[in-house]
């Protein structure tokens, strides 16, 4: 999907991850583009506890654990 956009430094598919400190500590930032319904994302908890800001739709409890323009920025569903 990002092929020819010059972006294929910045993005790593790795599957599987146990140790997700150590993930989180070396991101820029967090990315939940969920465009489905989940009453609060634990994912959004995890990394904003390792102090990366994260960037998530504005569904159900995303709101709640990101902080718009302060842990992060929240944008609206399907609006990329």
């Amino acid at each position: 999907m990002y092929a020819g956009l010059g972006i294929n430094g910045w993005i790593r598919f790795c599957g599987y991850r146990d140790r997700l400190v150590q993930l989180y500590t070396s991101c820029f930032c967090g990315v939940i583009p969920s465009t489905g319904w989940d009453p609060f994302l634990r994912t959004s908890v995890e990394m904003a506890a390792a102090g990366l800001p994260v960037v998530a739709s504005r569904l159900q409890g995303l709101p709640e654990a990101v902080l718009d323009k302060e842990t992060g920025l929240l944008f609206e569903p399907c609006n990329p």
